[in-house]
């Protein structure tokens, strides 16, 4: 009940867990009787819709709300009598903060995420242009410093801008725009509005309009068809099928990713399937190498500083002074790629990268506070259905048998559970080896073959054992 306490991390400016944020401590500061008692719960309210019914076109929704502790681990109960030290106490128990995706968000909150003003965080002064089709986030160099050269240049949307940063909104006022807000009915549904393709042609048309960036205006040929410049930022079709060809045959750790392999199509041109944890790994392990060698300099540099932007924002430690460089940088990183890509191309959730460094000041490090593990639970509700006439009943009798089989199994000593049984690759005591060179811990995975070395091969091996062998230095001096 009180690790969160008792073991915080005391280095300044360093955030490992929720407690180490500032939305946190500005609620021990404002509720100070609440925080005089470590075992008081905090808690996290996460929530989201979903089909029961898979690929069934069939309009029902279901919004589960899971509330998750900082205080324990789950697997604990919580009573209100202290097994350590026999005292009885009054728990008291608060929201800290809601976990929901972007959708979700805007459904329960009243908050539109379309339109002009789909930010919540830039609220009335969300920087927004209509385009042909569908409107843009652009404008991000409204966050730079009003002395900044890229505020002078017509490169961005033909205009100088002269306009401040949006404001930050205190509570009052955040509420009283809540208290205006018509009833909305919760869940996506058709009110919610459709999302809109990225069309290339007319993201040209854009930039035409916008009097930007000539080189990538449509053209016609001589028989009057339609011509479409290349892109700098788009592969070449060998490009492309080389890029899909090193991702195939990449090696990560066993449960770290899907298989890529299998996610390239058969003819090497494109990668489907991904799952959300995939787009992850895609972009801050192998983006970063891959982008290299097929794009140019001037494009590839500001998408890599943004998949080490992921990385660092991703951290399970964070620093407080590594996220107001990341503030900073993040507006650099933006306004470069508003220099490559067509408007069009920002949608409300490339904008919303912009609030992550101050949201991770606010409340720490964001592993414990995305959705990731949230959906997974979904998707094992979403097994419990097995009476689809009774689908929320379905899953209360699956959720209860579950948990009594869960506890029950803990009992059991000499039977295999997921909570003794070893792990699908468990690395092999150490070898006895004398030289080091040998000393490997790995355990080997798959089916053997046996390789043979050609006379060059043989010499690297003989020479790669040679020169990293401690042992032999006095012999090879």
């Amino acid at each position: 009940m009180t690790w969160h306490a008792t073991g915080k991390c005391m280095e300044p400016g360093k955030m490992q867990h929720p407690v180490d944020g500032r939305a946190w401590k500005n609620f021990d500061t404002k509720y100070s009787n609440f925080a005089k008692e470590p075992r008081n719960v905090r808690l996290g309210l996460a929530a989201d819709g979903f089909n029961l019914f898979g690929n069934i076109s069939q309009a029902y929704s279901m919004w589960p709300m899971i509330l998750t502790t900082y205080n324990l681990p789950p697997w604990l109960c919580v009573e209100t009598i202290d097994v350590a030290t026999g005292q009885k106490f009054n728990m008291r128990a608060m929201v800290l903060w809601t976990i929901n995706d972007f959708p979700a968000r805007s459904s329960l909150s009243g908050w539109s995420g379309q339109g002009y003003l789909a930010c919540p965080t830039c609220n009335k002064d969300t920087p927004s242009v209509c385009v042909l089709g569908k409107i843009a986030y652009v404008s991000h160099i409204k966050f730079l410093k009003k002395p900044h050269k890229w505020r002078r240049s017509l490169e961005f949307n033909g205009e100088i801008e002269d306009g401040d940063p949006p404001r930050k909104f205190n509570r009052d006022q955040i509420q009283a725009q809540l208290a205006r807000l018509p009833m909305r009915v919760k869940g996506k549904h058709s009110s919610y509005g459709v999302v809109k393709i990225k069309h290339t042609t007319k993201a040209r048309q854009d930039l035409k309009m916008l009097g930007i960036r000539s080189g990538l205006w449509l053209g016609q040929t001589k028989n009057g068809k339609c011509s479409k410049p290349q892109a700098a930022y788009s592969f070449t079709p060998e490009n492309r099928k080389k890029f899909c060809q090193f991702i195939k045959g990449v090696k990560l750790p066993d449960g770290l990713r899907s298989n890529f392999k299998h996610k390239v199509t058969d003819n090497d041109t494109n990668i489907t399937g991904l799952k959300s944890h995939d787009c992850h790994i895609m972009m801050q392990r192998l983006l970063p190498y891959g982008l290299q060698q097929y794009l140019p300099d001037e494009v590839a540099k500001p998408i890599i500083e943004l998949c080490s932007f992921f990385k660092q924002i991703c951290s399970a430690t964070l620093m407080e002074d590594d996220m107001l460089k990341a503030q900073s940088k993040v507006v650099d990183i933006l306004c470069n790629l508003e220099l490559i890509y067509p408007p069009a191309f920002f949608d409300i959730m490339i904008h919303l990268v912009i609030h992550l460094p101050l949201e991770a000041l606010e409340g720490g490090p964001i592993r414990p506070r995305w959705m990731f593990p949230f959906e997974r639970f979904m998707k094992k509700l979403k097994g419990y259905v097995r009476n689809k006439a009774k689908p929320e009943g379905s899953i209360a009798e699956g959720y209860v048998a579950e948990e009594a089989l869960t506890f029950s199994s803990h009992y059991f000593q000499d039977v295999t559970m997921k909570f003794n049984r070893p792990d699908r690759n468990v690395d092999p005591p150490p070898l006895t080896c004398q030289f080091q060179v040998f000393r490997s811990i790995c355990k080997s995975i798959g089916l053997r073959s046996i390789i043979r070395f050609d006379t060059q091969e043989l010499k690297k091996v003989t020479w790669y054992v040679l020169y990293n062998s401690p042992k032999i230095d006095t012999y090879r001096s």
